[in-house]
């Protein structure tokens, strides 16, 4: 699929800048889909360079105030954006360490048993 990009021209003092939508558009990233992008874009993180300089784990705690499914996979595609790799291209160590983060962030919804019985 080709995306086009939406070019303009701004002109700061002297110099002339080039903008490109795309380049702050977070579906533009790995694993970065529309709703995640909106759930991103909800918890105040708008561009890649948000989401590095708000981290992996505080963009997700961000998300889980939001949406309180927020599965480890979730997670995940998180640390693949920032990092420029496919969930294929973690490290263990990495895999490890958000695993450890998620068992111990996680909110447990609680389970609804149903009365078969009725």
């Amino acid at each position: 699929m080709i995306r086009k990009n939406k070019l303009s021209l701004s002109v700061i003092g002297n110099e002339t800048v080039l903008n490109r939508e795309s380049m702050t558009k977070l579906t533009g990233l790995i694993n970065v889909g529309k709703e995640l992008e909106k759930q991103l874009n909800s918890a105040g993180i708008r561009s890649k360079a948000d989401l590095e300089n708000t981290g992996t784990m505080e963009a997700w705690l961000k998300i889980q105030k939001i949406d309180s499914s927020a599965c480890i996979n979730r997670l995940i595609a998180l640390e693949c954006a920032i990092q420029g790799v496919s969930r294929y291209g973690l490290s263990r160590k990495d895999k490890d360490k958000l695993k450890d983060f998620y068992q111990k962030n996680r909110i447990k919804l609680p389970i609804m048993i149903m009365n078969c019985n009725k």
